[in-house]
């Protein structure tokens, strides 16, 4: 893609799969953390737009150290008309 060619959000993928998805490897190391509040080993995660924060407390999932995940991801549109930037986003 070069720099002429604008950006589509959200990325398309050429295909679907496992095969074409994401993959990564988190290490825990738990001896290296001590979290008194809370008694779980793992990772806390979140998937979200590029375009918002991520609310992991609210909206998260907990990954286990040991055990292998699969997501599926079904992306959801919002359009609007050209008429809402006339409204003050304090308003909408």
């Amino acid at each position: 893609m070069d720099e002429s060619t604008p950006l589509e959000i959200p990325f398309r993928a050429l295909s679907s799969g496992l095969s074409a998805g994401v993959a990564f490897t988190l290490d825990l190391q738990a001896e290296e953390y001590d979290c008194p509040v809370y008694s779980s080993r793992g990772f806390k995660a979140a998937l979200h737009s590029s375009t918002s924060n991520p609310f992991i407390l609210d909206h998260g999932f907990s990954l286990s150290p040991g055990k292998e995940y699969f997501l599926g991801v079904t992306p959801s549109y919002v359009y609007a008309k050209e008429g809402i930037f006339a409204i003050q986003p304090e308003t909408r």
